[in-house]
């Protein structure tokens, strides 16, 4: 739970509660991270080069679609958050990757995402043990989208 706390605080400001709605948000985030338990579990060891994602399309939807709505977290902070619990399947999202590859921010568009990074990295031998392949993805898109490409999908 701490840890759902800093990465928000951290790397999804934007959205993160003032402090008089963050009783409310702490409490809506435990019943949510208390909820998908079993759910992260059942992911945690998935690796994303070789998952099928088809396959885990009812686990997907169910985590995405709990952690998006609650205010402070939304769609960014839901990518975030669930690839702290399953940091070797899930490539994280910011408003403006998603722009980059045309995907809005529903359940569906978060799968596809996740099946076409797939498509795109899944060839690379990645053998690092300071930084997941998806957290690498993340990066390259990070740097993609908000330096090389900032005018197009960022303003």
């Amino acid at each position: 739970m701490q840890a759902a706390v800093i990465i928000l605080a951290t790397w999804n400001r934007n959205a993160f509660p003032k402090p008089k709605n963050y009783k409310e948000f702490l409490i809506n985030l435990k019943e949510a991270l208390n909820s998908c338990k079993p759910l992260f579990d059942k992911l945690k060891d998935k690796e994303f080069r070789t998952s099928n994602f088809d396959e885990l399309a009812n686990e997907i939807k169910e985590i995405y679609s709990k952690l998006s709505k609650i205010e402070g977290v939304k769609y960014t902070g839901a990518s975030k958050i669930f690839h702290l619990f399953c940091p070797n399947l899930i490539v994280m999202w910011d408003d403006c990757i998603r722009r980059m590859y045309g995907k809005n921010t529903t359940w569906q568009d978060f799968l596809d995402f996740q099946k076409l990074m797939q498509k795109i990295f899944r060839h690379i031998d990645w053998d690092e043990k300071e930084k997941t392949l998806p957290k690498a993805i993340d990066e390259y898109n990070y740097v993609e989208c908000h330096f090389e490409s900032e005018k197009r999908f960022c303003e």
